[in-house]
């Protein structure tokens, strides 16, 4: 995560590229939470809460994006490792031509 702005309850959490809002909004949603992208790209996710929101919601929505972005960096390891490999493979068998 980039940065977290807001004002009052309208909250910004601008992620490192579209791809990663992507997967975020798409692991909230999962989790029965909308969020929404800004008009131009979906590198920053809006958060707009009513005025009147719970404490049990808000600990509930702070825990689903807990677990979605460890989700998505467990993930992006998972892709980052995978890529490291086939790089590797292709290395050696190059190696062995």
């Amino acid at each position: 995560m980039q940065d977290v702005r807001g004002k009052g309850l309208l909250i910004g959490l601008e992620l490192e590229s579209q791809e990663l809002g992507y997967q975020v909004a798409a692991g909230l949603f999962r989790r029965h939470l909308l969020v929404a992208g800004t008009l131009l790209n979906a590198k920053t996710l809006r958060i707009e809460p009513a005025l009147n929101i719970p404490r049990a919601v808000v600990d509930h929505v702070l825990e689903a994006l807990d677990d979605t972005l460890q989700e998505v960096a467990g993930s992006e390891s998972l892709e980052t490792e995978a890529a490291a490999h086939q790089a590797a493979d292709s290395r050696l068998g190059a190696a062995a031509v």
